[in-house]
């Protein structure tokens, strides 16, 4: 699957039904891009990932996988977790004929409300279920869009007020940095590393609020791959548009895409 290091996010679900351009021709010329977290959302036709699969590894990127749900995001229900669950329990198989990746089972999990024994609870029994078909290090994120390391780590350590604990020990924890990540602190960093689990930053961008670029350093310090959000994606227009690092978004048919303002900002931390 080869080694996770500094890159980018690609999320290209929310345009043409996914089948677009993904921009790697110009995403070459950056040697410090070596590694791409693809968000996939579950409308997108098996097919169609399949493509997106096989033209990053094509370029020998390390390429995780992401089930990504945008209605759930932060989302503390556990049917929700189990959707995830399930979709690679139907589709690792057909993906995986495309390419060797990463599993992130699923986006953003855990609400602010979350309590370390549900999030322990839950993701045992997901991962339970991506067993039966993935065998390889399952990235979980970091409770409540990364802000809630305490109930990660709890859940890892088996710290959890009834002791439960995530039982597998094939995991990579996950967190993001964003200007709105109020939770997020150099100590929680710290904490996450003491779990002993490989540890990355899955995604960070410059949005208003904390200092996200000093806690991107932070993470560098302790030796975690990070991954800018995002080359490209996002989807409908507004604010969201200025955080991707290419433009136009994604298109249909092989495009001219350039390099925004914002790609300098991001690619500089890599």
């Amino acid at each position: 699957m080869g080694k996770i290091g500094n890159g980018v996010n690609l999320q290209p679900s929310y345009y043409n039904n996914g089948d677009v351009d993904l921009g790697l021709d110009l995403m070459k010329q950056y040697d410090k891009i070596t590694t791409i977290r693809l968000e996939i959302e579950p409308f997108v036709p098996i097919e169609t990932v399949k493509r997106w699969i096989a033209e990053i590894k094509a370029e020998h990127y390390t390429l995780i996988c992401t089930y990504h749900r945008y209605q759930d995001n932060t989302s503390g229900d556990i049917n929700a977790l189990m959707k995830g669950a399930d979709w690679w329990e139907e589709n690792y198989e057909e993906l995986s004929k495309a390419g060797a990746f990463y599993v992130n089972l699923m986006n953003e999990w855990g609400s602010i409300a979350t309590t370390s024994d549900q999030y322990a609870s839950a993701y045992n029994k997901a991962i339970q279920k991506v067993r039966n078909v993935y065998q390889g290090p399952i990235i979980l994120c970091v409770s409540f869009a990364g802000n809630r390391a305490d109930i990660t780590y709890n859940a890892v350590m088996g710290k959890t007020p009834s002791g439960k604990k995530i039982n597998d020990n094939n995991i990579i924890l996950s967190t993001h940095i964003y200007g709105y990540s109020l939770l997020q602190t150099k100590a929680n960093y710290n904490l996450l590393a003491s779990t002993g689990k490989k540890c990355i930053v899955g995604e960070f961008g410059d949005t208003p609020g904390l200092n996200w670029g000093e806690l991107v350093n932070d993470a560098k310090n302790l030796g975690w791959p990070i991954i800018g959000w995002a080359w490209n994606g996002d989807g409908g227009s507004g604010t969201q548009v200025f955080l991707n690092m290419i433009a136009p978004q994604f298109q249909a048919a092989p495009v001219d895409y350039q390099v925004t303002p914002y790609f300098d900002l991001i690619y500089s931390k890599l």
